[in-house]
C-alpha cells in the first residue's frame, strides 16, 4: 500500500468528459496525508489548467475493483473554506476505445483518462468516423441468414418482411422500419453474420 501511495504522490493526468473531443480537466493527486484530488478545467486555447477554478476533493473511502459494475466512494468536497461529506455510487457501463462509459445521478458520460503528453498530442487525432446506418438493415445479433425476401430495385413498405436470421436455433424476422427502394442486398442465404453487419441498403 505504501508503495502504491508513493507512485500516486503528486501524479498528474487529464480527464476528458464526453468523448475524444469533450471537455478536459487537469487532475492532480497528492497522498501526503490522504488522497487529495485537485480538479481544474483546462483552457481550450492554451491547453493549460485554469487554477483559479480548481476544486479539491479528499477521497476517504473507495470500494471498487477492476471488472465490477458499481463503484462506491465517499469523499469530502471543498465548499468555500469548508468541506462537505458526500457519498456517491457510480455505475461502469463498459469500455470504449479510449476509456469507460460511466453513469452517475442519471448522467451518462464517456470518460477518457490521458497523461498530459497524450492529451497534448490528441489535438492531432482525427475525429472518429460517424457512419449513417439509417438507410440500412443491420443484423441485430450473431447468426445465419436463412432467407432474404427482397431484390435490388424493389419498393418496400413499413413492416414488410425483409430477411430471416437464425440465432440460438430461433428464427428472427427482420422487417422494414421505413418505406423505400432497395439499393443493395449485401448478403445471401447461408451467410454467417456478425452484430450490426449490413444486410440490406435502401
Amino acid at each position: 500500500e505504501d508503495e502504491f501511495e508513493d507512485e500516486l504522490e503528486n501524479d498528474e493526468f487529464v480527464v476528458v468528459l464526453g468523448g475524444t473531443k469533450g471537455k478536459a480537466f487537469h487532475v492532480s493527486l497528492n497522498t501526503y496525508d490522504m488522497l487529495t484530488v485537485t480538479i481544474s478545467p483546462m483552457d481550450k486555447v492554451t491547453g493549460m489548467p485554469i487554477t483559479a477554478k480548481a476544486t479539491k476533493v479528499c477521497l476517504s473511502d473507495l470500494d471498487w475493483s477492476p471488472g465490477q459494475s458499481l463503484a462506491y466512494a465517499a469523499f469530502h468536497n471543498e465548499n468555500g473554506n469548508e468541506f462537505e461529506s458526500i457519498a456517491a455510487v457510480v455505475q461502469c457501463l463498459g469500455s470504449t476505445a479510449e476509456g469507460q462509459t460511466l453513469r452517475y445521478l442519471g448522467s451518462e458520460q464517456e470518460v477518457i483518462i490521458r497523461t498530459p503528453a497524450e492529451h497534448k498530442l490528441s489535438v492531432h487525432m482525427l475525429p472518429p468516423v460517424v457512419r449513417d446506418f439509417s438507410k440500412s438493415l443491420l443484423c441485430p445479433m450473431p447468426g445465419t441468414l436463412i432467407s432474404c425476401s427482397v431484390t435490388v430495385g424493389q419498393r418496400v413498405e413499413i413492416g414488410q418482411q425483409l430477411a430471416v436470421v437464425e440465432a440460438m436455433k430461433m428464427q428472427n424476422v427482420l422487417r422494414a422500419e421505413r418505406a423505400g427502394v432497395i439499393k443493395a442486398v449485401n448478403k445471401v442465404a447461408g451467410s454467417n453474420l456478425k452484430v450490426d453487419e449490413v444486410i440490406i441498403e435502401f
